[in-house]
């Protein structure tokens, strides 16, 4: 159980080390892929397995900018994944401390909530040697934890790693502790990545929220578009597309559609029937548009047209340049 000793204040050693802690997006067939990570090389990221099993595509975000990921290894024993980026990233690299987190010690979780930056909340271990997800010795953590925490760092008062967040059920707060890392550093359990092999592979729905102002037919319209594409529905999706914008059939659109994960969505502006919006998606290697691999920044205008009483999309261009480029 916990003790009622006053927590150490993490505060110093998180506004260090909180920019090493990103934001991974992931289309899996599983569909969990929006997780925290963190850095232990300027090219190299850590986070949960469970978040990016099977991946389609991957991408940690920097700011806002995407930079897509690879999955390179894996240690299901203790839940680890390993992902290296396409270029390196600034941000704290962090160092791992061999730590046992016995019941009642604190430690500072930190990671990026699904609708925030990185963060900093204090637990107290309260038992060990739980077994979750196929994963043994893990320790469970006082509170509730948000969904976009996982893979995120546990913190010493130092700012050293000595554990980190993975699935529990529900909302339980769960960890790999310290010294697992380190075995797994020393020793790792390591199999070969699967990579998705899925028909629908998916993003988290979370991601499909828009930013900015547009007139509400115009949003729903939108909103339906991007949330039937990214949860596989591209019945919906091509529903949401007038005369002008059905140049191609609904199978050939969902074959372009298919394991396309777009976010980070953006209205830029909007004036009567035209709406500038800013996204990124990801898709498997060979799914996407040509000259990208596995990741796009789109930049589009976007025009609707009333038709059987719903407002549709009618044409697409580009704003003032290509439709696309790679991240």
């Amino acid at each position: 159980m916990p003790t009622t000793t006053k927590p150490p204040d993490f505060n110093p050693a998180f506004a260090r080390v909180k920019s090493g802690v990103l934001r991974v997006i992931a289309s899996t067939c599983a569909g969990s892929g929006i997780s925290s990570g963190f850095l232990v090389g300027q090219r190299i990221v850590v986070t949960a397995l469970a978040a990016v099993a099977e991946p389609a595509a991957i991408v940690v975000r920097i700011g806002k900018r995407p930079v897509p990921a690879t999955l390179v290894a894996s240690d299901p024993k203790r839940g680890l994944a390993v992902l290296l980026l396409s270029a390196t990233v600034p941000g704290h690299v962090f160092s791992a401390a061999d730590a046992q987190l016995a019941a009642g010690s604190w430690v500072g979780v930190v990671g990026r909530p699904l609708a925030s930056g990185a963060t900093l909340s204090r637990h107290q271990v309260t038992a060990t040697a739980k077994t979750a997800g196929g994963v043994p010795g893990l320790v469970v953590l006082d509170g509730a934890g948000d969904p976009g925490l996982i893979g995120g760092p546990l913190i010493d008062p130092k700012g050293r790693v000595i554990g980190m967040i993975v699935p529990g059920q529900s909302s339980e707060l769960l960890a790999v502790p310290g010294a697992a890392l380190k075995a797994a550093a020393a020793n790792p359990a390591n199999t070969k990545p699967k990579k998705a092999t899925c028909d629908k592979p998916l993003g988290h729905e979370v991601e499909t929220t828009l930013a900015g102002d547009a007139p509400a037919a115009v949003r729903a319209t939108l909103q339906r578009y991007f949330s039937a594409i990214n949860s596989g529905d591209y019945d919906t999706a091509y529903d949401q597309l007038g005369p002008g914008g059905r140049g191609v059939s609904k199978s050939r659109a969902a074959k372009g559609w298919r394991s396309t994960h777009d976010f980070n969505i953006q209205i830029r502006a909007a004036a009567g029937s035209e709406a500038w919006v800013t996204f990124d998606s990801i898709f498997a290697a060979g799914k996407g548009p040509p000259g990208t691999a596995t990741c796009a920044r789109w930049s589009l205008v976007y025009t609707f047209v009333e038709s059987g009483g719903k407002t549709l999309i009618n044409r697409v261009e580009g704003h003032g340049g290509p439709l696309y480029k790679a991240c």
